[in-house]
């Protein structure tokens, strides 16, 4: 009989639990340079949302990116020496999220969008009107992690952000 792993790092490889932890590295660049200025500002929203992880409802979300929290700085230096383009590297997490239960990857994914909207928001000015390219930016997330705009946009409304996309998409967060 084969022990059940303790943690969810022992039930990846080191190359894949690599991949999630480089996840929110990647989403922290794609929202944050999307106006074509990756700004220090929004990059600091990022890692701000990453510092919460332990206060995140699922246990692969806390395990992962708290880890990727403590070693953010071998992580950007490790992002770089990875090579993978945002695309391939957040398909390659998602694809290893594809073995996990349902509801923890939903919960992983979402923690990644709401990265995400932290940094758009911020991009967003005093408003917080989130549009234009972050939105679009925001959007491909979704596509890419395999979320729904609906699991995305009450992954918003929880924190209390409301992204606006653009004009042929949702512009409200849902009710309670």
């Amino acid at each position: 009989m084969t022990a059940t792993p303790e943690t969810f790092e022992e039930r990846f490889t080191p190359d894949e639990w690599r991949t999630l932890q480089l996840a929110p590295m990647w989403v922290i660049g794609v929202v944050a340079s999307a106006d074509g200025d990756a700004g220090e500002e929004e990059q600091r929203a990022g890692i701000a949302a990453l510092s919460e992880a332990s206060r995140l409802t699922g246990r692969l979300a806390r395990e992962v990116l708290s880890a990727a929290y403590e070693d953010r700085r071998r992580l950007f230096t490790a992002l770089w020496e990875d090579g993978r383009r945002p695309d391939d590297g957040l398909r390659d997490a998602a694809a290893v999220l594809d073995r996990v239960d349902r509801a923890e990857a939903v919960l992983y994914k979402a923690s990644l969008m709401r990265i995400g909207i932290r940094v758009a928001a911020i991009a967003a000015g005093e408003d917080g009107a989130i549009g234009g390219p972050e939105a679009a930016a925001l959007a491909w997330l979704e596509t890419r992690l395999g979320i729904t705009e609906e699991e995305a946009i009450r992954v918003a409304g929880r924190y209390g952000m409301r992204p606006e996309f653009e004009p042929d998409r949702r512009r409200t967060a849902p009710p309670d």
